[in-house]
């Protein structure tokens, strides 16, 4: 019964998780222009890019068998 319960609790953490970490959104700030807001996202994209190592806009590369 415990290993059920444990189960379903990571089970269940993955999922919202997932669900959580697809969708965000950017507003701009009070006044904030639009080359503003478009600094700011790149700036946040490359931070993330350079910490993680994964570049989400870089198509993957198929390897051969």
């Amino acid at each position: 019964m415990k290993i059920i319960t444990i189960s379903v609790s990571v089970l269940v953490f993955s999922f919202t998780s997932f669900l959580f970490a697809q969708v965000f959104f950017i507003y701009p700030a009070e006044g904030q222009s639009q080359e503003q807001l478009e600094k700011d996202k790149f700036e946040c994209y490359t931070w993330a890019r350079n910490e993680t190592g994964f570049d989400p806009m870089q198509l993957p590369t198929a390897s051969s068998p």
